[in-house]
């Protein structure tokens, strides 16, 4: 009981659950990417790293940043020189940031509900959605350009509306639109597994009582 006491009053703490989340769910988030190759370059048809990074924005606040700034540096700049890996730190911090401090100035009391609640919606689209891809899109061009992207060997997608550049703002929409309230659950439930079962006594209380399992099963299957 103790132990369990202890979590609860300091699991929220900067040296607690926002430092340790970042490192282990980061290589997920890389894992769950999907691209392809269009003219010898690699382009994501999905990306959920910055969709994970945002939502440990808005879940921590200011004690995620140095959780993000670990994970980013043990997952997606390893390897890389001193300054792409500080280049990668703002990439991801500078939009998700900008987009955190924005939606709690617009969005002050209920910033941090369950992304079922249909009033905070355009808020969410804007904030959490569109606003981070395209600034994250425009730093990644800016650092293509300047030849700072470690992947970068050519010009190609540089331009705002090339078809790269293009399929590159879907995939961090897509990614954001669909991320955002996976990883915001995903952090909720590590942070209190309770909310799980809450969670299925929703789904449960939105089920018609007239229908049974056996037809659940038989519609899934069709």
């Amino acid at each position: 009981m103790n132990l369990l006491k202890y979590y609860q009053q300091y699991r929220d703490k900067w040296w607690a659950l926002p430092l340790v989340l970042p490192a282990l769910l980061l290589p997920v988030a890389r894992w769950a990417n999907t691209y392809t190759m269009l003219n010898g370059h690699m382009v994501f048809l999905y990306y959920l790293p910055l969709a994970l990074v945002l939502s440990l924005m808005m879940f921590f606040g200011w004690a995620a940043i140095p959780g993000i700034i670990i994970g980013l540096l043990l997952t997606l700049a390893h390897g890389m020189m001193f300054e792409q890996s500080i280049g990668v730190l703002f990439h991801f911090l500078i939009p998700c940031v900008l987009c955190w401090g924005g939606y709690r100035i617009f969005v002050p009391q209920r910033q941090q509900v369950s992304h079922g609640n249909v009033r905070l919606m355009p808020h969410r689209l804007f904030w959490q959605m569109l606003l981070p891809s395209v600034i994250f899109l425009i730093l990644s061009q800016i650092a293509e350009y300047l030849g700072l992207h470690p992947r970068t060997t050519e010009m190609t997608g540089v331009t705002p509306f090339s078809l790269r550049s293009l399929i590159t703002f879907q995939a961090l929409m897509v990614g954001c639109l669909t991320g955002m309230p996976l990883c915001y659950f995903v952090l909720r439930v590590i942070r209190n597994p309770f909310h799980l079962r809450g969670f299925i006594s929703q789904v449960r209380l939105q089920i018609d009582p007239k229908i049974k399992k056996l037809k659940l099963f038989a519609g899934r299957r069709y």
